[in-house]
């Protein structure tokens, strides 16, 4: 395992520790080595430069270093929040695969869903076969490596391309190259180039390599799939048994929130009411621009808050994600404040507080930033009757180190209704022993941290949530793909 370091050296050696812990050996290629203090990493095995080299050079010290069959590559300034389970996983996808597995790749927040195109039927968290994956955090069988072999930085500095350049040499040997959505890497959105230059190098070193034509025909079919919206807020809605709701709140929801930024995330988690098919004939200049997104999940024959809650939100693509029930009505107002409480670097997150504590109706509504949202691990998927998930999601939160803002009902509407319509889809009909028996898992994990759904793949479409083991690989069809 190496992990490229850009002075970042601290984040790396967190890194390190926790791949350490997982048996696996790790090498740490750093450079800008001049402005980190070393003095307090004496146990990082580092890799001097004289100076900074970006990508390129890396990658050639990879090339001329990497002895394993398979070799894992990290950038220095992501963060893995579950370590175990990123090498689990690509493990997994080499040893079922064999020599036909070529690339595997997390999913990385920064190029969320880049591959995935709007879908009514779409099962996640699986290892979907992809026409090209990205550099930020990957696994290349060692044959995979060799066939790119050293980059001339005189030409390429930067490394512009070479995820492309790889994807593309493993779809012409037949390989397969993927990436997984049960396991997420995050990685900030700050460059430390110019994309333009970038760009430029990328085209002058296919050139030199003889490979123009194919490469960039190879770019422009990824770009295809390429989801162009970049919504700020996605507002997220699961529905089991709730069309009468829906009929009356998503219309008026698409309507009253007509912002560029703004996208709808809908989950149909087992319903057997004909909402997709409403769906379909309903919103169908919606669902064709993405501001409506639909999924539907036809397996579950009880409702689980917490893991059909995790699932839509894994689907959205916004900064900040917020959940809107099915019974819900939310102004435009309410995307306003979110924008204020919840901008780049805010350490914030909001819940919309009943008018009265007679009036639980409101109470699930949260939002966070995504980021946020995916180092808490979600809502916990130990908590399984009715009620709690949302609390036990903010006292995390808390102790993550956010700050819980209330906000007033004034910014949404719920509609009327009694405890057992809330309850029909759960094996537990009692609000509250279900908050109960979920306040008392909660409180006892709590003593362990803020992470939850540690070692599985949390918010998993493919797996039953009552198991807690990881869902076995299997790739999508073409006609998943689209």
């Amino acid at each position: 395992m190496f992990i490229l370091n850009y002075g970042h050296l601290g984040r790396a050696a967190k890194l390190m520790e926790s791949l350490l812990s997982c048996f696996v050996k790790v090498t740490i290629l750093s450079a800008e080595c001049a402005s980190d203090d070393y003095g307090k990493h004496s146990n990082v095995p580092i890799v001097r430069r004289s100076s900074t080299d970006f990508y390129s050079a890396l990658w050639n010290e990879v090339v001329a270093r990497s002895k394993a069959e398979v070799v894992g590559i990290i950038t220095g300034d992501v963060q893995v929040p579950d370590v175990e389970l990123l090498v689990q996983r690509a493990s997994a996808f080499f040893t079922q695969q064999g020599e036909n597995a070529w690339i595997y790749a997390p999913d990385v927040n920064y190029t969320h869903f880049r591959y995935r195109r709007q879908a009514l039927r779409l099962i996640a968290n699986s290892c979907y076969e992809v026409p090209t994956t990205d550099s930020t955090c990957w696994f290349l069988r060692r044959e995979c490596l060799q066939s790119i072999g050293r980059i001339d930085t005189s030409i390429n500095k930067f490394g512009y391309g070479l995820d492309i350049l790889a994807s593309l040499y493993a779809k012409e040997r037949g390989k397969l190259c993927v990436r997984d959505f049960g396991v997420e890497v995050i990685h900030p959105k700050s460059k430390g180039y110019s994309d333009k230059e970038a760009q430029k190098q990328e085209k002058a070193w296919v050139k030199s390599l003889g490979l123009t034509d194919r490469f960039f025909a190879l770019k422009r079919q990824a770009q295809k799939l390429i989801d162009r919206r970049n919504p700020k807020i996605s507002y997220c809605t699961t529905t089991m048994g709730r069309l009468h709701h829906l009929w009356l709140t998503l219309s008026s929801n698409l309507h009253h929130n007509q912002y560029s930024d703004v996208e709808f995330v809908v989950l149909d988690y087992g319903s057997q009411d004909g909402v997709a098919e409403w769906v379909q004939q309903a919103f169908p200049d919606e669902l064709k621009s993405g501001r409506l997104q639909f999924y539907r999940l036809p397996w579950p024959s009880k409702f689980h808050a917490a893991h059909a809650k995790n699932c839509a939100h894994r689907l959205a693509h916004g900064e900040i994600v917020a959940n809107v029930d099915a019974d819900t009505f939310v102004l435009p107002e309410y995307g306003q404040v979110l924008r204020e409480h919840l901008e780049i670097g805010s350490k914030n997150c909001v819940r919309l507080l009943p008018p009265d504590r007679s009036q639980f109706s409101l109470c699930g509504r949260v939002a966070m930033r995504r980021e946020d949202f995916i180092r808490l691990g979600g809502y916990n998927e130990n908590l399984q009757g009715y009620g709690f998930e949302d609390t036990n999601l903010l006292e995390r939160a808390q102790r993550l180190g956010l700050k819980v803002i209330g906000l007033s009902s004034a910014y949404a509407a719920c509609l009327e209704h009694s405890d057992s319509e809330r309850t029909v889809n759960y094996d537990n009909k009692s609000t509250l022993a279900g908050r109960e028996s979920n306040l008392a898992k909660a409180r006892a994990e709590m003593k362990i941290g803020y992470h939850a759904n540690s070692g599985r793949a949390w918010g998993d479409l493919e797996s039953d949530p009552y198991a807690h083991e990881c869902s076995d690989f299997g790739l999508a069809s073409k006609e998943q793909l689209g």
